[in-house]
């Protein structure tokens, strides 16, 4: 396997699995929006999916991700790296960024008295994000990166 083909297949399982996983998280933040109150659910729904703040975090992690499994396909597959520390290290570098974008938007409209008030409110709801954004991409990554360890030609006796 070439260098081309190696970047191709990790692009394809890891873009696969982040697309599946978030169009499932999306699924069932649908069906708790919409569980007492259909139509309201579905606008309060609408409205937090077409948010400019959230479709720039599922940029970020989007575009990442394809650049990332890239260069996580050259080191399973072609340098035969272990998978384990390459997913989690790319897991964890696109929830940073992911957290990075928040905090800016955060820090955007503070004043620097402000700034010290809001810091723990920003903390508060950032660290739950962080933590849920790392497992799920943590799991989607080392499933990913099982996959391309799979792909990895075996060496012959």
């Amino acid at each position: 396997m070439n260098q081309a083909q190696a970047r191709n297949y990790a692009r394809k399982r890891t873009m696969g699995a982040t697309f599946i996983v978030l169009a499932l998280l999306l699924f069932l933040s649908f069906l708790g929006e919409v569980k007492g109150d259909f139509p309201n659910g579905l606008l309060l729904f609408l409205g937090a999916v077409i948010n400019v703040h959230f479709l720039a975090i599922l940029a970020i992690i989007f575009t990442l991700t394809f650049v990332f499994s890239g260069m996580a396909g050259r080191e399973i597959i072609l340098q035969q790296r272990k998978f384990p520390p390459v997913a989690l290290k790319y897991a964890l570098l696109i929830t940073l960024a992911a957290c990075a974008y928040i905090i800016l938007i955060s820090l955007q409209g503070m004043g620097s008295f402000s700034l010290k008030l809001q810091a723990g409110v920003i903390l508060k709801r950032l660290l739950p994000f962080f933590l849920r954004t790392l497992i799920l991409l943590s799991a989607v990554w080392l499933w990913a990166a099982y996959s391309m360890k799979s792909a990895t030609p075996k060496a012959r006796p």
